[in-house]
C-alpha cells in the first residue's frame, strides 16, 4: 500500500492536471502508467505461489494480469510506441 497508493495518486494527478498534459511530461506520464502496471506483478506472483490451486485465486490472478497489461498498454500509447 505504501508504494501503490502514491503511484496511483501520481497517475491520477498526471492524467487530470493540465500542466502535465504538455509534451515535455509525456515520458513522466508513460513511466507512471507502465511502472504502476508492472508493480502489480509483485502481489500477483506472491498470491500465485502461495495459493495457486484455489479457483478464486486463479480468477483474481487473471484479472490482475489484465489490469497490469492495460496499464502498460496505456503507458506505451502515451509514448506513441
Amino acid at each position: 500500500m505504501k508504494t501503490v497508493l502514491p503511484a496511483g495518486a501520481g497517475a491520477v494527478a498526471v492524467s487530470l492536471i493540465e500542466v502535465f498534459q504538455q509534451p515535455k511530461w509525456r515520458f513522466t506520464r508513460a513511466g507512471l502508467f507502465v511502472g504502476l502496471g508492472l508493480w502489480g506483478a509483485v502481489p500477483l506472483v506472491h498470491s500465485t505461489l502461495a495459493h495457486g490451486g484455489v479457483a478464486a485465486v486463479k480468477d483474481a490472478t487473471r484479472l490482475d494480469a489484465l489490469m497490469g497489461v492495460l496499464y502498460v498498454v496505456r503507458g506505451h500509447r502515451e509514448r506513441g510506441i
